[in-house]
């Protein structure tokens, strides 16, 4: 039994099913429900008008091409629903890639002794399957014509996405974290030195005075400690 325009029409509205592919399924069912005879006309039953207007419809969308095999539109309705079934799997593995990577990237810590996020590569593998929006929209900036593009330049996933991507992998976290850690320990032992000059300064002042003695502490007051305290 011939599919319907009902079971056609849930096809062509299906997303998951290739442009062309729509294109061949409703080429198939056009040729097999042609317009009657001119004088026939008067006798055509309604629904079939109004389902061959809303062929005519989507056919501004997905032209038929004339020049496909003349298959039954039985033959191209089962091709084109595996053609969707498949690109609806695609389409669902991709979707579950990209949610698997961003609760790998909720669940990211900080580098830490046994454990944590050591590099940025942990990053850029969870994230890297949304790249995959980049292979599908990108590539039809080649598809449109010259004259219509402006400014605008087929992209390259390679060069143009997936390169820049990559060159920010190789990144140690755990490298910026040690050397926070020599800053934080090289202050201290600047802090500490400071106190203990300060101190034994204090302490020589107590028995040296006169001219070289005020000249030594204004000196210390106004070169030293000001560039030790805040060297920026």
């Amino acid at each position: 039994m011939a599919k319907s325009w009902a079971e056609v029409k849930a096809l062509l509205d299906d997303s998951s099913v290739p442009p062309d592919k729509k294109a061949e399924l409703l080429g198939s069912w056009m040729r097999e429900n042609p317009p009657p005879p001119p004088f026939l006309k008067d006798q055509e039953p309604e629904d079939l008008v109004e389902e061959r207007n809303d062929a005519d419809r989507y056919a501004k969308a997905y032209p038929p091409n004339p020049f496909v095999a003349n298959k039954s539109t039985d033959d191209t309705y089962a091709e084109v629903k595996k053609a969707g079934d498949q690109a609806g799997y695609n389409e669902d593995q991709e979707a579950k890639a990209v949610g698997d990577g961003k609760t790998q990237l909720d669940g990211l810590n900080p580098p830490a002794s046994g454990g944590g996020t050591k590099t940025s590569d942990e990053l850029f593998d969870a994230a890297e399957p949304a790249l995959k929006l980049f292979q599908t929209f990108g590539s039809l900036l080649a598809k449109i014509p010259d004259d219509c593009r402006g400014n605008t330049r087929a992209l390259d996933f390679d060069k143009d996405i997936k390169k820049p991507y990559d060159e920010q992998r190789g990144i140690s976290f755990q490298n910026f974290l040690d050397d926070a850690g020599h800053f934080t320990t090289g202050a201290d032992s600047v802090g500490q030195t400071i106190q203990n000059t300060g101190s034994t300064l204090s302490s020589l002042f107590q028995s040296w005075s006169g001219a070289g003695a005020d000249a030594a502490w204004d000196n210390y007051n106004d070169q030293v400690l000001p560039k030790a305290t805040n060297p920026g």
